[in-house]
């Protein structure tokens, strides 16, 4: 079963939770399983996102389902969060990403005080395709001193194997666990990076600086620096 999305922001609302509703606490949205149900991202536009959490959505469950992007300036998810919104608990399982993106999954907040960008997990997903920016950037304005609760991400027994670009962009700390799985760039002629911890913020507020790898396997060398 396959559905075709040509919209942005159409795998739920696009609404500010602040002063707006609120937050939306609990979502649920279930497949019959990857490979069996599938969204096809195909919007006309350049640079456009499936699905926006703008301090608007928590206590998320995205499950049995593979995401296709026909357009490679495209992005899977933006999760902006503010101390007060937090966007925090998300878990995919058994859900897969394929074609051409160019993020992700990109987690962002204000510049004057701590979000919450925290508590998501990833339980036997599939992360394949390509990506100009990386599969998961945590941290999407460096300059904005504040951005330090990036805490408590699970990634067990995934399956990383992409072909190009980078899986994880950190430049703003947290703690990150990776389980089990398989990580492999499947492209020898294409460039990949599994972990680009980077100090790209000049100034940090940082809690929390952790990576926890066990039981991984790869056949390719990861690049990791700070």
């Amino acid at each position: 079963m396959s559905y075709l999305l040509t919209q942005p922001d159409s795998l739920l609302p696009n609404v500010d939770g602040e002063g707006n509703g609120g937050i939306v606490d609990g979502v649920s949205i279930t497949g019959y399983g990857k490979r069996l149900s599938r969204i096809v991202y195909a919007p006309a536009a350049d640079d456009t996102t499936l699905w926006t959490n703008y301090q608007r959505y928590k206590n998320i469950r995205i499950s049995g389902l593979t995401f296709t992007s026909t357009n490679a300036t495209s992005s899977f998810n933006y999760a902006y969060s503010s101390a007060d919104y937090g966007a925090q608990d998300t878990w995919y399982t058994d859900v897969e990403w394929r074609g051409s993106w160019k993020r992700g999954i990109g987690l962002d907040g204000p510049a004057t005080t701590s979000n919450l960008n925290s508590e998501m997990g990833w339980d036997h997903c599939q992360v394949g395709g390509s990506y100009s920016d990386a599969f998961l950037v945590m941290g999407m304005t460096p300059a904005a001193t504040q951005q330090d609760q990036f805490l408590n991400y699970w990634f067990r027994d995934c399956k990383v194997e992409y072909q190009s670009g980078v899986f994880v962009k950190n430049n703003r700390g947290g703690s990150m666990n990776f389980v089990g799985g398989s990580y492999i760039l499947t492209d020898a002629a294409s460039n990949g990076t599994f972990f680009q911890l980077t100090a790209d913020a000049t100034t940090r507020a940082d809690s929390v600086t952790r990576l926890y790898a066990q039981g991984s396997a790869s056949n390719c060398a990861a690049s990791a620096t700070r």
